[in-house]
């Protein structure tokens, strides 16, 4: 509530952690203290993003709870999360590599730029980067775009269909969004629940 820049950082480090493995400890003492070895700091991680989401003003789901903590986090794992220069084939990749599709892409697209602006460019791409709405997709049909990665979006006809659906609808973009988040918080690939998010049991 009192840093509105925290939701995005929330929303990016839950997409880091679906797609390689990062550690969280927030809340994990709390949570040990009253249910020890039953809440994982995945779930934490993904109930956080979700409650920053609607604390910024976007809709809430159910997240999927049960999801278990990687045994392992390497930084050099960072390499595969999908970069501002890339292109829809490899953005495709990417996503396709871990079961997300082409409306999940442009889903989440909205928020991976937003903690990711690069040095020195002035202000933010998005004016609303605080708040989780559709500007950004208004935004690339105006061709008001930092990176190869969102100009990508507009130049793919199917992936311009949806951006074009997401900017003259907030609530079609909210629903996909809320779909995809479901998706990408399904992901069982840990193996354990960890008593301390910065280490292994």
């Amino acid at each position: 509530m009192k840093d509105r820049t925290v939701p995005a950082a929330l929303l990016r480090m839950h997409f880091h952690d679906c797609f390689i493995r990062v550690i969280i400890d927030n809340a994990k003492k709390e949570v040990e203290a009253l249910c020890p070895g039953v809440v994982s700091c995945a779930d934490i991680l993904a109930l956080a993003a979700r409650d920053a989401v609607v604390l910024s003003g976007g809709p809430t789901w159910d997240v999927p709870k049960g999801r278990k903590d990687g045994r392992t986090s390497k930084a050099s794992e960072t390499i595969q999360l999908p970069a501002p220069r890339f292109n829809i084939s490899q953005l495709q990749q990417s996503f396709f590599q871990r079961g997300l599709s082409m409306d999940d892409l442009v889903a989440f697209s909205e928020y991976l730029p937003k903690n990711n602006n690069a040095k020195n460019a002035g202000s933010p791409m998005d004016p609303s980067s605080t708040t989780l709405d559709n500007t950004y997709f208004k935004l690339i049909l105006q061709r008001k775009t930092l990176f190869s990665s969102d100009q990508a979006l507009r130049t793919n006809a199917g992936t311009k269909v949806l951006v074009s659906k997401f900017a003259s609808s907030q609530d079609a973009f909210y629903k996909a969004f809320v779909k995809s988040m479901i998706k990408m918080s399904s992901n069982t690939a840990g193996q354990e629940v960890r008593k301390d998010c910065r280490l292994v049991n």
